[in-house]
């Protein structure tokens, strides 16, 4: 059930963009909307009714009049019929609702907030639908999510560039199914940037760690191991790459 406020004005906020068409959907046939609650004494009142789209980082403003209170399937409520607001219209709202139904909703449009207040109002399953096919700006914004599986499906996303995984590769949040994705991909693993970031990673698994750093050259496994962002994991197997090369390391480092 959508979070519903009386006072005032009347507040709707919704869990999903699901759930809004599935209570607004009678917008669209210019039918009144029913809305659970005890609603307004005034059987003829007329309100502001403010619609939440998070989704898109939107507030609609409507205006909203009571036509009848009444009773569905048990729960008490009150038919409102919606018209325009000062600052919306009803056109707005059905344009809304067909883009949700249609899945446009992903789909930056004229009027729309900017991308990265429209990205980070949207749940974290939306942002996953974004990721797989988000253009420039909106892989940049979501490059920088904290939910794992949002940078599963950017990775995914047939667009991203090589300087957009070069940069990637630096993130601290990333998991071991990350970096396992990048590593398996021929194009990226050629790139001597993309590998130097990966090593250079102190997220990196100490078990991917080998594997990558066998393609790096002596004089950087020899600066890898004076870093100290890098995890002690990595310089171990760093300096096992370089005593199987031959080359002599520091008894410091024989004791890591």
């Amino acid at each position: 059930m959508p979070l519903v406020q009386f006072g005032a004005s009347v507040s709707l906020s919704f869990a999903s963009p699901h759930e809004m068409v599935e209570m607004l959907s009678s917008v669209i046939d210019g039918q009144p909307v029913f809305v659970a609650g005890e609603g307004p004494d005034d059987p003829e009142a007329e309100f502001d009714v403010l619609i939440l789209v998070p989704w898109l980082g939107r507030r609609l403003s409507l205006r909203g009049r009571v036509q009848e209170f009444t009773d569905r399937e048990a729960v008490r409520g009150v038919l409102i019929r919606l018209i325009d607001g000062a600052a919306d219209t009803i056109e707005q709202l059905q344009s809304v609702l067909v883009r949700i139904r249609t899945g446009a909703i992903l789909e930056a449009q004229p009027g729309d907030p900017p991308a990265t207040a429209r990205v980070r109002s949207m749940n974290a399953t939306l942002r996953g639908m974004l990721a797989v096919k988000a253009d420039l700006e909106e892989r940049k914004i979501l490059a920088e999510d904290n939910d794992p599986r949002v940078l599963d499906l950017l990775l995914a996303n047939p667009r991203i560039s090589l300087v957009e995984i070069r940069n990637l590769v630096t993130r601290r949040t990333l998991t071991a199914k990350h970096f396992r994705i990048i590593m398996g991909n021929p194009a990226w693993m050629k790139d001597e940037t993309v590998r130097m970031n990966i090593s250079l990673n102190p997220r990196l698994p100490e078990f991917m760690a080998p594997a990558v750093l066998q393609t790096m050259s002596t004089p950087f496994l020899q600066q890898l191991t004076r870093s100290i962002n890098v995890r002690t994991s990595t310089k171990r197997a760093a300096v096992k790459i370089l005593k199987a090369r031959g080359v002599p390391v520091s008894m410091k480092l024989e004791g890591l």
